[in-house]
């Protein structure tokens, strides 16, 4: 089996790298409660887009937004200006006597780029299994 370092296409890894770091910066100022309900999600712009599993959490994560926004101005030099905070989708509770079965509305749908990086992988992956179901789950993109 082959190393999927070496298979996930660089500037995905360095992405994913980024979102480490900023998920580290984000945990070393949200208060012991938060950290596991709250995430880091991305940086659009001068805002940071942070990941919530409830409205509850999200509520509570907006009411610190101005110290996470000083947090992160005083670590890299960045330049925040604002956070959004949005919720998970929940995932629905498996009802243990139904059998569960896949349906193709339950797919989730990657933005137009995650779809286009997707499609790249498929190019690259030696598994022909793999690379279909790369290409496959690329189809269903939605529009940005």
């Amino acid at each position: 089996m082959r190393n999927l370092r070496g298979v996930i296409p660089s500037h995905l890894r360095q992405r994913v790298d980024t979102l480490g770091v900023l998920d580290q910066w984000l945990s070393g100022c949200l208060p012991a409660d938060c950290r596991p309900h709250c995430k880091v999600s991305g940086l659009d712009g001068d805002t940071l887009v942070l990941v919530t599993d409830s409205p509850a959490w999200r509520s509570r994560i907006h009411f610190l937004g101005e110290n996470i926004i000083r947090h992160f101005n005083r670590l890299d030099k960045l330049s925040i200006e604002r956070i959004r905070v949005r919720v998970a989708r929940a995932q629905p509770a498996a009802r243990p006597h139904a059998p569960s079965t896949p349906r193709r509305s339950g797919v989730c749908a990657p933005p137009a780029t995650a779809a286009r990086a997707l499609e790249e992988l498929a190019t690259e992956v030696d598994d022909e299994a793999l690379a279909a179901s790369l290409r496959r789950l690329a189809r269903h993109r939605r529009a940005e």
